[in-house]
């Protein structure tokens, strides 16, 4: 059956914060092979979600960008292209680009013209 909404929000959030605090560990943290395919999965996941849902998942494909794009996820404006053009009415569009406005947070927090701030430290504690 279908799962509980709370539970799909608990279980975002829970994702969130995990990319948060354990991702970029050397030990304890995410293998690469699950690297990829939480990265493959997040997008497509967020964008056929509850809105309570979307709005963590959001936030986590946030701090996943800031962590690993442009070098371990070279594949992300491509997949963010291809879901928008693959995506039928607004809602749907609208999705993409709360997603797109997500990534691109810390690029616009950089000022016009200069370059973007260093992704957060690889080793996080």
């Amino acid at each position: 059956g279908a799962v509980d909404p709370t539970v799909q929000q608990a279980g975002a959030i829970y994702l969130k914060n995990f990319i948060k605090r354990r991702w970029s560990l050397e030990q304890n943290g995410v293998p690469a092979g699950e690297r990829e395919v939480i990265r493959e999965a997040l997008l497509p996941l967020t964008l056929r979600t509850s809105r309570p849902v979307q709005v963590q998942l959001l936030a986590a494909l946030e701090e996943l960008a800031n962590l690993d794009f442009p070098d371990d996820w070279p594949t992300l404006l491509t997949d963010l292209s291809r879901h928008l053009l693959a995506s039928e009415g607004p809602v749907a569009k609208a999705a993409v680009l709360e997603a797109a406005h997500a990534v691109f947070e810390r690029y616009r927090k950089s000022g016009r013209g200069g370059a973007p701030p260093p992704p957060p430290s690889k080793a996080r504690a």
